[in-house]
């Protein structure tokens, strides 16, 4: 007589099987977790160091330019921007690029004395970052100062080097000088952009100083009119200057932002009846190269 088949359930393995799938559906979700929740945090976190070290490496810039203004020496020095970070690699993230740019003429000083005008015009150097998770933000190095920009707005991280004084009298008389670095380029490289290190060398070239005797206005030509208004104003303010308020009130000068074109500028008038100005324009020449190359 035939037996029929007999089968068994192994319980057992069916359990094994839902224990490994619950394991990884674990380590998916934590993983998970992980990837949306805190590699963000992290990557932010990591992208604001950064852009903390840019600050740092602008300031030793200014510091360089500063030194090789007062030195004048021609010996060449190297001053190293830090462009990105790099991702976790172990985990999805991205890597933060940054740019920096020489700006040929993006800072301008014009003067008026009577019927003659002066200009003079600077390349300024900007770092503009590429940022995955952390606000964007550009440092610019223009005429001596330091300035941090981001979307929500903009501060002069280190004062330019402008300085002004002031004497009472009948007329009253007062000075300004302004002390402004022209970084001129070596070679045709103009910029560099990436995430990695890379040298600002600079060098010494000369200082040419000019001064105008009763001078009528001022003119600033900046990409940031509005901080260039608020600290030139608080300049004059502080040296004893006297702001107009109105006609009939005596005055030394009047200051404003001006739309001219697609440009702003920062005018500041003098009064003639009640003040006599004298401006000094020193200006530094830099030789200045981008990235590695022959210095």
């Amino acid at each position: 007589m035939l037996k029929k088949n007999q089968f068994t359930l192994d319980e057992s393995a069916v359990a094994g099987i839902i224990v490994a799938v619950m394991v990884v559906g674990l380590v998916l979700a934590v993983v998970s977790i992980i990837q949306t929740v805190y590699v963000p945090k992290w990557m932010e976190s990591r992208e604001a160091e950064h852009m903390g070290v840019v600050a740092g490496q602008f300031s030793q810039l200014k510091y360089t330019l500063d030194t090789h203004g007062v030195l004048k020496s021609s010996n060449p020095v190297s001053t190293p921007i830090t462009l990105g970070s790099k991702d976790l690699g172990f985990l999805i993230s991205q890597k933060a690029f940054g740019h920096v740019h020489l700006i040929s003429n993006a800072y301008k000083i014009w003067m008026q004395t009577g019927g003659e005008t002066s200009s003079y015009d600077y390349n300024i150097l900007e770092y503009s970052s590429e940022n995955a998770y952390f606000i964007d933000q550009t440092y610019t190095y223009e005429a001596g100062g330091v300035v941090l920009s981001q979307s929500d707005g903009m501060v002069l991280l280190i004062k330019p080097s402008v300085y002004a004084s002031y004497n009472s009298g009948s007329p009253s008389t007062g000075s300004i000088v302004f002390t402004c670095y022209n970084l001129e380029p070596r070679g045709d490289q103009m910029s560099i952009s990436g995430y990695g290190t890379y040298p600002i060398y600079t060098e010494y070239i000369d200082n040419i100083s000019e001064s105008k005797s009763n001078v009528n206005m001022i003119n600033i030509y900046t990409r940031y009119p509005t901080l260039w208004l608020d600290y030139m104003d608080q300049l004059l303010t502080d040296a004893g200057f006297k702001k107009y308020i109105n006609e009939e009130t005596p005055y030394d000068y009047k200051i404003s932002s001006v739309e001219e074109g697609d440009k702003t500028l920062v005018k500041i008038e003098f009064s003639g009846s009640y003040i006599n100005v004298d401006v000094t324009v020193n200006t530094i020449r830099i030789l200045t190269q981008i990235g590695p190359g022959i210095t």
